[in-house]
């Protein structure tokens, strides 16, 4: 994927292949640059009072826009859990995201023969 300060997957249901800005913060590489530690320190602050980190980090990320090469890896490789399934012959990772619950998530890569009870 080449040299990046960062790569992350889309975690946006509906960007069809288009750039979003609802990053999925479960997955990410980091190379040790001095503008990601400034993404990391302010993704911490703007995470401070929420219930949720991913909009944190957009917010942080757009406010450092220009300053980190990104990539957002394709989602024919990196799916989020609501394409997996579309995805299953290209994907080198399935995520277990957009549901809810331990057992839900269990089952859903159970189905894919990646989980063993």
């Amino acid at each position: 994927y080449g040299r990046h300060d960062l790569m992350l997957p889309d975690d946006n249901r509906h960007s069809q292949g288009k750039r979003s800005h609802y990053l999925c913060t479960c997955l990410m590489y980091f190379r040790p640059t001095t503008n990601n530690r400034a993404l990391l320190l302010g993704w911490a602050e703007k995470c401070k009072g929420q219930t949720k980190n991913q909009f944190a980090f957009s917010a942080a990320l757009s406010a450092l826009e220009g300053k980190i090469d990104y990539l957002v890896l394709p989602e024919t490789q990196f799916p989020p859990g609501v394409s997996a399934r579309k995805n299953l012959a290209t994907a080198v990772m399935i995520h277990a995201n957009w549901m809810i619950g331990t057992g839900t998530k269990e089952k859903f890569l159970e189905s894919f023969g990646l989980w063993n009870r």
